[in-house]
């Protein structure tokens, strides 16, 4: 799980910086803010903090148990949960960076939108490069407009 974090924390920014910028926001403070928020909690387990992100984001985690993995099919499930856990758990760190900086509602539309995206990921309409490159451009069109 906690190899699958590293990308998935990525994975989760690109997810939710797309409807960031469409609510307003400059995306450099907020980034700032999130990893402020895991350098202050790192290596704490604030599992309180973590079950209230999931509440409010309507996560349900899948439960995990390698023990029962006993074919290579039930292997390729058990991973997808490890990676569907480790996403959720992303997307939960980084409501929790952003929580005090943007209002609720604005919060609620934004993890809307990146969780309708998660599910586009998940069907294979879309991947993380795309999106990156696609928040590359929006950003760089941004900064040509302040540039005028």
């Amino acid at each position: 799980i906690e190899e699958a974090m590293k990308d998935d924390m990525a994975h989760a920014w690109l997810l939710v910086a797309g409807p960031l910028l469409d609510e307003g926001y400059e995306l450099a403070p907020l980034a700032e803010a999130v990893n402020a928020h895991i350098d202050k909690t790192a290596g704490a387990k604030d599992k309180a903090s973590l079950r209230r992100a999931e509440a409010a984001l309507h996560i349900t985690q899948p439960r995990l148990d390698a023990d029962q993995v006993r074919s290579p099919v039930e292997l390729e499930a058990f991973k997808k949960k490890v990676r569907r856990v480790a996403i959720n758990t992303a997307l939960c760190v980084v409501y929790l960076g952003l929580e005090k900086l943007i209002p609720a509602e604005t919060l609620n539309r934004v993890f809307f939108s990146a969780d309708l995206t998660l599910a586009e990921v998940d069907q294979e309409i879309t991947d993380y490069g795309e999106l990156e490159r696609e928040l590359l451009r929006r950003v760089a069109e941004i900064g040509k407009v302040e540039d005028a």
